[in-house]
């Protein structure tokens, strides 16, 4: 997703402020599935050379690109902890998925440890990384922008999901209007942002 209106404040040059966002949702297996990669091998190549080993397969209990089952679901916009990724809570949205939530997850370009566009671009956080404690920027300032960022994000993305729900065609046109049905939810002390986001959209 693509923010028309926001420049991206990391680059400086006037790049619109670009976000990755995977969605979790019931789906209607009536073929083979075929399992969704928890994350990008780049991604997970750059996570094993912060650790200083190489880390293991991991498999989800996910369908890449299955239908959605029909009905109307509840949407929950997730969050992630400071300098996390969206992919570090699949086991958490795949039993959401179970129980009828849509689950959206957004990668907050360049505080995430790594995000990887469909491009092929692999965008590196400029906070440093919970994977290499000595590189993790912990200051009040790199927070409050964190805070900041995170809050303009996710504005954003409910905005989307919004639009695209009033769209007649598409998976996305299933999703119920975010005013209503939308919850919010975060991981760690920088993901307050989405109440405060709530309180403002009140």
């Amino acid at each position: 997703m693509v923010d028309p209106l926001r420049d991206d404040p990391f680059l400086g040059n006037g790049t619109k402020r670009e976000l990755l966002v995977r969605f979790w949702y019931p789906a209607s297996i009536t073929e083979g599935c075929d399992p969704a990669a928890y994350t990008s091998p780049a991604v997970w190549s750059y996570f094993s050379e912060l650790a200083g080993f190489p880390l293991p397969d991991v498999r989800t209990n996910s369908c890449l690109d299955a239908p959605i089952s029909m009905g109307p679901h509840p949407v929950v916009v997730f969050t992630h902890g400071y300098t996390g990724t969206f992919t570090d809570y699949t086991f958490l949205f795949e039993d959401l998925a179970s129980r009828g939530y849509v689950v959206a997850a957004v990668d907050h370009t360049y505080e995430a440890t790594a995000v990887e566009f469909l491009d092929g671009r692999l965008v590196k956080s400029v906070f440093g990384s919970h994977l290499a404690e000595n590189t993790l920027r912990r200051d009040g300032q790199s927070f409050s922008l964190a805070v900041s960022m995170r809050s303009k994000d996710l504005q954003f993305v409910v905005d989307e999901l919004e639009r695209l729900n009033g769209e007649a065609s598409g998976r996305s046109a299933r999703l119920p209007h975010p005013s209503w049905q939308t919850c919010w939810s975060g991981h760690d002390r920088v993901a307050y942002s989405p109440p405060h986001l709530s309180l403002m959209d009140g």
